[in-house]
């Protein structure tokens, strides 16, 4: 395939551009229903997150677009990092259900971006990639949103963590950074994860209820990630003479 890196390169541009517009305008609109609310997070977030894409994209996505998929993915991400904002404010119950509300979109965008990369043509390991750490960053924000707001204790940050414990264990062990197979479990486990956060905000859910599943959730998703380090470790021990 014949890949125009300008042509790619003016994609991602425009796309980070219209990204740093929509973050200043979510903000803007967030802003509205918390106090306080931080702008400084989502904007240091939105450097971050910009940075990593105009690195990531022309080196992985072997398109001359940035593609419509990726395009719903970034908006996700634009409402995920607004979300940042409200780790400062006072958990109101027009804060809490509006983060809810933005959770709930954010999953419902969720189900079209793949739909969208198969549609088109345009799967590549960057959309893959990109798709799986806003999910990340979605579970992390609401992990620390959870722990700020109800005092439950730093072991609710293990929800959001256990992801950048693997990245971050794959430099220990390069085996865990080897490309694992597509699994309708783990995409299973990670919506479960959302809608359980999603569910302990509720500020009418009794205190050991939303301790009981936030913990269930941490048991499922500790599998999870048990059963993918398992397949990694055994497939690395299968190759060696």
């Amino acid at each position: 395939m014949n890949i125009t890196p300008r042509r790619l390169h003016t994609g991602v541009a425009l796309h980070l551009t219209g990204s740093g517009i929509g973050t200043i305008a979510v903000i803007f609109g967030f802003s509205r229903f918390g106090s306080p609310y931080s702008p400084g997070i989502p904007l240091l977030n939105m450097l971050i997150i910009s940075g990593l894409i105009g690195f990531y994209a022309p080196r992985h996505h072997p398109f001359e677009g940035f593609g419509s998929a990726n395009t719903v993915t970034l908006v996700r991400a634009t409402l995920t990092n607004g979300l940042a904002g409200f780790l400062v404010s006072n958990p109101t119950p027009t804060v809490l259900g509006f983060i809810s509300a933005i959770t709930l979109i954010c999953l419902m965008l969720d189900g079209i971006d793949g739909a969208l990369a198969r549609h088109t043509g345009m799967s590549s390991n960057f959309g893959a990639r990109f798709d799986m750490e806003v999910d990340a960053f979605l579970i992390l924000i609401l992990s620390v949103l959870l722990m700020q707001f109800y005092a439950l204790g730093t072991w609710v940050l293990s929800l959001g963590l256990m992801r950048y414990g693997f990245i971050a264990g794959g430099y220990i062990w390069h085996g865990l950074r080897q490309p694992l197979p597509e699994s309708f479990r783990r995409k299973f486990i990670c919506v479960i994860q959302i809608i359980s956060l999603t569910l302990a905000l509720n500020p009418l859910l009794p205190p050991p209820t939303r301790t009981c599943l936030l913990f269930a959730a941490l048991l499922l998703l500790s599998y999870s990630f048990g059963v993918d380090i398992w397949w990694l470790f055994w497939h690395q021990t299968k190759k060696k003479p």
